[in-house]
């Protein structure tokens, strides 16, 4: 942190490119700086300036993270048996890291973790070796960002594949079997979300929905959402999901326009792809060919 706050200049610009809350981070860089007993920078109106102690401090700092990034490098090739995925919380991403356990589950060495997390969470998470890999679902304006931040962050973005986005109802709705449905019909019926308003909030969503804010549901977990829409007559939006998971709630699922969201893999530039990794990557590509 310490490092971001020098080559930023700034504790505001620092936090900015680390996903952090300012106040947070200039906690942290205080903290740092009680412990050492000295003052790693100096702070005035136009942002910070190292001391002369504090030089010497970021640039020990600085042989320290190159050693730890040698020493992540080592564990990669003498462990291959660890993979630690942060992403979304969605069917067929979630299916294929199953099948990636399935796949790996006697081998002698196995430390798979799969933790569903927000981007930003899950971002830096992955640059401070946390994560090996973050798997992210973006509208493709939010992608684009996403790709400027990896470059900044020496990240590494791997596009898997565009996902169409669909309106949900089960067999509850009034509409579920009308031969025809337009948009508009679904004004009166409520609608559910996710807590983080994920498509609420998706200004490509709500240009071409008009969701009644009256009649919202939000939750923070896809099962009960799933079952929310399945069992009444609120409808959802969200990524097109595997035909065997609409099957099982019997959804009957309304193309929205030509909209979408993009899948994408993160990685540390300077990490080597595990064999696991690799593995995960082409169950995904396999998965979303045939999606």
């Amino acid at each position: 942190y310490a490092l971001a706050v020098y080559r930023a200049g700034s504790i505001s610009g620092a936090a900015s490119a680390l996903n952090l809350a300012q106040p947070n981070l200039s906690g942290t860089i205080r903290a740092l700086e009680e412990e050492l007993g000295y003052p790693i920078f100096l702070r005035n109106s136009k942002g910070v300036q190292p001391t002369e102690r504090g030089l010497e401090a970021l640039s020990l700092a600085s042989q320290m993270v190159d050693c730890h990034k040698k020493m992540s490098v080592l564990s990669s090739k003498a462990g291959q048996g660890r993979f630690r995925v942060g992403g979304v919380n969605y069917a067929p991403v979630c299916d294929a890291f199953t099948q990636l356990c399935q796949e790996y589950q006697e081998r002698e060495q196995l430390e798979f973790s799969y933790s569903c997390e927000e981007a930003p969470n899950a971002v830096e998470k992955l640059v401070f070796a946390s994560l090996d890999m973050a798997v992210l679902i973006q509208s493709p304006d939010l992608a684009e960002k996403t790709a400027r931040e990896c470059r900044q962050k020496g990240l590494r973005l791997t596009p898997i594949a565009d996902i169409p986005i669909v309106l949900r109802i089960g067999p509850r709705n009034p509409l579920y079997n009308a031969p025809e449905i337009s948009l508009s019909d679904f004004h009166d019926f409520t609608f559910v979300d996710y807590n983080n308003r994920f498509f609420l909030d998706s200004p490509g969503v709500s240009a071409f929905l008009q969701i009644n804010p009256d009649r919202v549901i939000t939750v923070s977990e896809r099962g009960m959402k799933n079952r929310l829409i399945a069992q009444s007559s609120a409808y959802g939006i969200g990524c097109k999901m595997p035909p065997l998971t609409n099957e099982r709630f019997h959804f009957r699922c309304i193309p929205v326009g030509d909209l979408h969201h993009r899948l994408l893999a993160l990685e540390r530039i300077n990490s080597p792809r595990s064999a696991p990794a690799q593995r995960y990557l082409d169950i995904l590509t396999e998965t979303f060919r045939n999606l």
